[in-house]
């Protein structure tokens, strides 16, 4: 397992959990999720950049997540680092050794400056 780092968003724009239009329960979870956005993604970081090239599924696989909800963790915080923190990217489609569909693989943006 990749070593967790130190990842902190409330330097970087965040993203919008819930629209001031979503029902109450979007609100509600939105805050449950907020204080461990940081810590997903620094895991999911850590991974890709040990493990470039691996589709979301497969990095999903690496977590110490609960198995029932970390397909979804991983795909959703691959997102936000690839659109708002710049950090992945999305590389070559290939079969998954997990879901045996064609996905897209993530690979680290090498040339960052924290």
């Amino acid at each position: 397992m990749a070593t967790q780092l130190a990842f902190n968003l409330d330097d970087r724009p965040r993203p919008r959990l819930a629209r001031h239009t979503d029902p109450v329960t979007s609100h509600k979870a939105a805050a449950k999720i907020e204080p461990k956005l940081g810590s997903q993604c620094s895991v999911l970081l850590g991974l890709v950049e040990a493990h470039p090239g691996l589709t979301s599924a497969e990095l999903a696989k690496l977590t110490p997540w609960p198995i029932d909800t970390r397909r979804h963790t991983a795909a959703k915080r691959l997102s936000v680092l690839r659109d708002r923190v710049k950090r992945v990217r999305n590389g070559d489609i290939r079969k998954c050794h997990v879901t045996g569909e064609e996905a897209m693989t993530w690979w680290p943006i090498t040339n960052h400056n924290p």
